[in-house]
């Protein structure tokens, strides 16, 4: 007869608090600050809180308030069916995240419905955003700039030639932070640009200064 053991939701905290203060670390590093250590700082902190995010839904199963349940022999059984969150209020602004990099848009899943009031959904092909965001017609778009087929530069220029998509807000996010790169984002009609790796805490203000 097998036996089964439950892991202990202690251990999620103590992931889920690892998590918070390495959120906590990215956001002393202001922009003005960033030099080349900051920066690989930044980026060894923000790949740990991918490890983190990761860990905790293979935890969960995608699944927050699901007990879970290990065998004690081995082989692990099948991976459990993961099941979606729970969908917040319609009413909630919404915001999509445009991003080839499926390690940013599960941090992102992860942090921006805990630390905020928005839906998110998330896009990783570029060449399927721009229906999304007519189906969905979103708050705010968190656009990234380099992905492949097509750039995040030419969808906001497809984006902003609607004219029922003018009001949405876009946020460029891109590790593409020098200065002509910001210029040319905001000329071809984004809202603000924020350079990564992404502090979230500044995300997050910014998110809401948008729909203020």
């Amino acid at each position: 007869m097998r036996g089964y053991y439950v892991i202990p939701n202690t251990m999620l905290n103590e992931i889920e608090m690892e998590l918070e203060k390495c959120i906590k670390a990215l956001g002393q590093i202001k922009d003005d600050q960033l030099n080349d250590l900051n920066r690989r700082s930044l980026l060894e902190v923000q790949s740990t809180i991918f490890n983190l995010v990761n860990k905790i839904n293979a935890m969960r199963g995608n699944n927050d308030t699901a007990p879970i349940i290990t065998p004690i022999e081995s082989p692990p059984p099948k991976a459990p069916e993961r099941q979606k969150a729970k969908p917040q209020a319609l009413s909630a602004p919404c915001i999509v995240i445009v991003d080839d990099d499926e390690d940013i848009q599960k941090t992102l899943q992860y942090i921006i419905p805990r630390k905020s009031e928005f839906r998110v959904v998330s896009v990783t092909d570029a060449t399927e955003a721009l229906e999304t965001i007519k189906k969905i017609n979103p708050q705010i778009i968190l656009l990234d700039l380099m992905m492949p087929h097509i750039t995040g530069f030419e969808l906001m220029k497809q984006i902003r030639q609607i004219p029922e998509l003018n009001h949405i807000k876009i946020i460029v996010g891109s590790s593409r932070s020098y200065e002509k790169d910001r210029i040319k984002a905001l000329q071809e009609g984004a809202n603000e640009f924020i350079a990564k790796p992404y502090n979230f805490g500044e995300l997050i203000l910014r998110l809401h200064q948008q729909v203020a």
